[in-house]
């Protein structure tokens, strides 16, 4: 029987070997089918890649032709723009000027006969008589033009007829006051009439608003501190200049605005460098702070240093001629109210024109060079403390700017000596490691060595506790030792307590030369330390000399300042012309 089934079992092995032959070969033909499926697979996904690379490009391709076409479409849009821009101002040029000339022509002719006028006095080439035959005929055709009735007037004065240049001048004054006024003040200086040049000057500066002031007003003013309209000798405009400081002193927000105006100046002076403090920059935490506010206090002596600049500035001789002449043509010249809306029209399209018919190139244009006198007004603080900015004001000008704004520039002053002096300290802190300690003035040095000692004393102890024989070879020893006493001398016990001994001699050993290094490290760090509190507190006083130095001279600073006024000005000494302001050395 177990013959039988040995046979059994063992034709049953060889079937099964057999079966899983065939399914071995089987897999095999399979595995090759997939493979070659595989392979072709992979041959199509990369036909497929290869095909939608190709799209990309197109696309790609697509989008930079489209790109393209956008751009010169744009291109072609802007030019017929630009084109029809071209074609439409030159129909409004046509049209305004038609209208300009129908309303506005003899204007126009009024100010060329004006500024002829002047050349011809020049030059003497014209006769009176002919000066007077070309400017009777202008008033008829003008009967609401400022200039036309000055016009008159100047070539009544010309040929010595007072009556009619009376009125002709009454009714400039009627028609425009300011503009007549600033007129006659320029051309009496022109002709050197300087009597009537600064009867007029006084009349311009009495129907100024000191809240709006022409810009041109600083020339006027200049050249009035440079006598060139001769001497105040009855202090006619000085007492209307304190009129207009007088006004401003009632309006809180300009006053403090040139407040702040100079308190950012004096802010803003530089100053000599400081020479770092090499400790206390390295070791204090408030350095930073002790920069600051020595900065801030040096800034006296740079602010007391720019005053003697401007005052004891040496007066130069300086040709105004070129200024005040560009002041009276700019105002011959000037369009009148009615007629500006016109030119304004009339410019903008000429500059259409120029950038053949670019509208914003010609705005931007329009906007940068537009110039009307009366335009971008400021006021009279804005004339004085713009004399001391600009490089073509005069010595004398820069003197009464600061003179006059005194009052305002002692209390800017005031401000920003308190600020700083508001954020004195009147300790420092000095760091080192973990160690933080104060010093008021540097002085206290032995009690600042002596906390630092206890400090790093605690340090140091707490290292030695942690210095020490390695409890578990006391606790080896004692264990031999015991073992050793019980066995009655038994050698492995005696090898092991001698191993153990001896191991704990040279830890001791060890622990003795450790608490030695930490000795010889605390000495070396307290000395080290000493020094860096002796040198920081050295430099701490140091520092305080020089803010001390430096806060000093706030107190010269305003002394210096207020010697000044403007009681200063000469009084019927034609020969000093306006100020004395040449200081002593």
């Amino acid at each position: 029987m177990s013959d039988e089934l040995q046979k059994v079992i063992s034709n049953g092995l060889n079937n099964v070997d057999k079966s899983i032959d065939s399914v071995k070969r089987e897999i095999g033909t399979m595995s090759a089918v997939l493979e070659g499926e595989f392979q072709k697979v992979h041959s199509n996904i990369k036909d497929l890649k290869s095909d939608v690379s190709l799209i990309q490009n197109d696309i790609d391709h697509m989008q930079d032709d489209i790109t393209d076409f956008k751009t010169r479409f744009e291109e072609f849009v802007k030019d017929i723009e630009k084109k029809n821009n071209v074609t439409h101002a030159q129909g409004q040029i046509i049209i305004l000027n038609q209208e300009i000339e129908k309303q506005f022509g003899l204007y126009e002719k009024v100010r060329k006969y004006l500024l002829g006028i002047l050349q011809s006095v020049d030059t003497g080439l014209v006769s009176k008589q002919a000066i007077t035959n070309a400017t009777e005929d202008l008033m008829l055709g003008t009967p609401k033009y400022w200039l036309t009735p000055s016009l008159i007037a100047l070539a009544s004065w010309i040929n010595d007829n007072k009556p009619l240049a009376q009125k002709a001048l009454n009714e400039g004054l009627t028609r425009h006051q300011l503009k007549t006024v600033l007129m006659f003040t320029l051309i009496c200086n022109r002709l050197k009439r300087r009597d009537a040049s600064f009867m007029w000057l006084s009349k311009y500066f009495e129907n100024q608003n000191p809240i709006e002031m022409p810009q041109e007003t600083l020339i006027l003013v200049n050249a009035y501190c440079d006598g060139v309209f001769g001497p105040d000798s009855q202090g006619e405009c000085l007492i209307q200049i304190k009129k207009w400081l007088e006004y401003l002193s009632n309006q809180p927000e300009t006053v403090e605005a040139l407040e702040e105006r100079w308190f950012d100046k004096i802010d803003a002076l530089p100053i000599e460098e400081i020479d770092k403090y090499e400790y206390l920059s390295k070791y204090s935490p408030d350095y930073d702070s002790l920069v600051d506010l020595l900065e801030a206090a040096l800034t006296n002596l740079s602010f007391k240093e720019h005053l003697e600049d401007i005052f004891q500035a040496q007066k130069i001789e300086k040709e105004y001629k070129e200024e005040l002449d560009d002041i009276l043509y700019k105002l011959v010249e000037e369009y009148d109210a009615d007629e500006y809306e016109l030119r304004k029209k009339h410019r903008m399209c000429e500059l259409i024109l120029k950038y053949e018919g670019d509208k914003e190139l010609a705005q931007k244009d329009f906007d940068a060079n537009i110039v009307q006198l009366f335009e971008n007004k400021v006021t009279f603080f804005d004339i004085l403390t713009n004399a001391l900015s600009q490089e073509n004001s005069s010595p004398t000008m820069k003197k009464l700017a600061v003179v006059l704004m005194k009052d305002w520039i002692i209390n800017a002053y005031n401000d920003y000596i308190a600020s700083y002096r508001n954020e004195y300290i009147s300790s420092i802190k000095i760091k080192i490691d973990s160690w933080e300690d104060t010093t008021t003035d540097g002085s206290n040095v032995d009690e600042l060595t002596d906390s630092y000692k206890d400090y790093a004393q605690i340090i140091y102890k707490n290292a030695l506790r942690e210095t020490h024989v390695n409890f578990f070879v006391i606790f080896l020893l004692v264990g031999f030792l015991s073992w050793l006493c019980v066995s009655g001398g038994n050698s492995v016990a005696l090898i092991l307590t001698i191993c153990a001994a001896l191991y704990m001699v040279l830890d001791i050993f060890n622990v003795n030369k450790a608490r030695k290094a930490l000795s010889d490290k605390f000495d070396k760090q307290v000395d080290n330390a000493n020094s860096i509190i002796n040198s920081a507190c050295a430099e701490y006083a140091d520092w305080k000399k020089a803010y001390e130095k430096a806060d000093k001279e706030a107190e010269k600073t305003l002394e210096y300042l207020k010697q000044y006024s403007p009681a200063d000005f000469s009084k019927n000494n034609a020969e000093n012309k306006i100020l004395m302001f040449d200081t002593e050395d």
